[in-house]
């Protein structure tokens, strides 16, 4: 019908907009840029048109071509509320997250085992991050420091697939090196009790001295109202020994997780 409109009022901009937004929703990202430029050169100054094609851009992953619109946008309509609030959003998610941490364990067998950790979180734009970490770790009278680094692609607004590996000054209590890659597939859903659904997929390989070991999880991660959230993650860990066979040994466990304060939460394993 668009088309046919389009054959009597060729310069029509309301009906290219809306011919646009429709190709939008029909994932036709690139014939509604090229319908929403036609626009663009009849009224290349109209801030509804503008912000349709910023949404365009976004939409077809092209974010740094979105975020020079928007910034158009802003220097002729200072005010407008979506491209300021785009545009601080993605000052957001540019940052980077340093963390450390300490794990301490007791047994009755052996002194006490402890480790401490440093690590570095970097999002370097909404498709690409990063992360590397340095543990110290202290087990049965050895001593042991580990490197780890990994990166994430974002390849779309809800898949993520990461890669990374690690190695180690082992002293026989920590894996010498070790490699990963995970996949995760985020769900939203328009439900009362689940606000949404992230499925995982972690494949990891251990190599220590004389032993190898490859474990496969799945995890299901549900959010729910009120900042609550429960995963259920189930692995399996294959081992093999030199001079042996190799063995599978299952194991799994669920955490809840909940809020307490501001900027502070909790949760359970089980």
């Amino acid at each position: 019908e668009y088309g046919l409109v389009l054959e009597h009022a060729p310069n029509d901009c309301d009906v290219l907009a809306a011919l646009a937004d429709v190709l939008r929703w029909q994932n036709r990202s690139d014939d509604a840029l090229v319908i929403i430029d036609r626009a663009r050169a009849i009224a290349p100054i109209q801030p509804e048109i503008l912000l349709r094609r910023a949404r365009i851009l976004h939409g077809f992953g092209r974010d740094a071509e979105a975020q020079r619109q928007y910034r158009e946008i802003l220097r002729i309509d200072p005010h407008n509320r979506e491209a300021r609030a785009f545009l601080e959003a993605r000052a957001a998610e540019n940052k980077h997250e340093l963390r450390a941490g300490m794990d301490a364990s007791t047994f009755n067998y052996t002194g006490v085992a402890e480790s401490q950790a440093l690590a570095l979180t970097s999002r370097w734009s909404r498709r690409l991050s990063s992360s590397v970490e340095t543990d110290f770790s202290q087990r049965f009278g050895e001593r042991a420091t580990r490197f780890v680094a990994g990166v994430a692609l974002h390849a779309t607004r809800d898949d993520v697939v990461s890669a990374g590996g690690g190695l180690a000054n082992a002293n026989h209590i920590i894996p010498e090196h070790e490699a990963f890659f995970g996949y995760s597939h985020s769900f939203r859903i328009s439900a009362r009790q689940v606000k949404g659904l992230e499925l995982s997929y972690q494949q990891h390989w251990f190599w220590y001295e004389g032993v190898h070991v490859l474990t496969l999880g799945l995890t299901q991660l549900y959010y729910l109202p009120r900042s609550w959230t429960w995963s259920f993650s189930v692995t399996g860990a294959r081992s093999g020994f030199a001079g042996s066979g190799v063995a599978w040994v299952p194991s799994g466990f669920s955490r809840l997780g909940f809020p307490i304060v501001s900027r502070l939460s909790g949760n359970v394993v089980f």
